[in-house]
């Protein structure tokens, strides 16, 4: 399989924001989520959480750039915190408080939140590409890890059009 997060310095991330400022600190968060015992792993998962998925429903600039190593780090042999990963991409996949924000908002500010909008949208294809890390985690009957891949798959076929998945 080889080096995991090996596209890690290929993102910008001093470019990107955070829901905590600058994304600077989840390089290094990645790379504890991947080599720490479970305690330490889920440490760095818990303040990535706060970075790319806010209050488990605010997502940020820097969230869809997250994903593929969030997908990674899951479908990872031995990962210790698949199911509280895939807890995560579930509340990033369900956010809509951007949306949601701008269809209450009057026409004058609805431009205002495009771009965020945009983000929950990218969120969710960045997820809809790791599908078959899910559908694989999802079908490890005996995984721990099983019944977390399966709410995160059954929320992504209920966002498709019939036969798509």
């Amino acid at each position: 399989m080889g080096r995991p997060l090996k596209n890690l310095t290929t993102v910008p991330w001093g470019k990107l924001s955070s829901c905590q400022g600058p994304s600077d600190r989840i390089p290094s968060l990645l790379s504890r989520m991947a080599w720490s015992e479970r305690e330490g792993a889920l440490e760095a998962l818990e303040e990535l959480s706060e970075r790319v998925c806010e209050l488990g429903f605010v997502v940020s600039e820097v969230t869809p750039r997250v994903i593929p190593f969030l997908l990674e780090l899951a479908g990872r042999e031995g990962s210790e915190i698949r199911e509280e990963i895939l807890s995560l991409l579930s509340s990033i996949y369900s956010a809509h408080q951007w949306a949601e924000a701008a269809s209450g908002a009057s026409s004058k500010y609805r431009a205002q939140f495009e771009e965020k909008v945009h983000w929950e949208v990218e969120c969710r294809g960045s997820i809809n590409a790791g599908r078959s890390i899910v559908r694989a985690l999802a079908n490890d009957r005996e995984g721990p890890a099983s019944s977390a891949a399966k709410n995160l798959l059954d929320a992504m076929n209920r966002d498709d059009p019939p036969g798509n998945s």
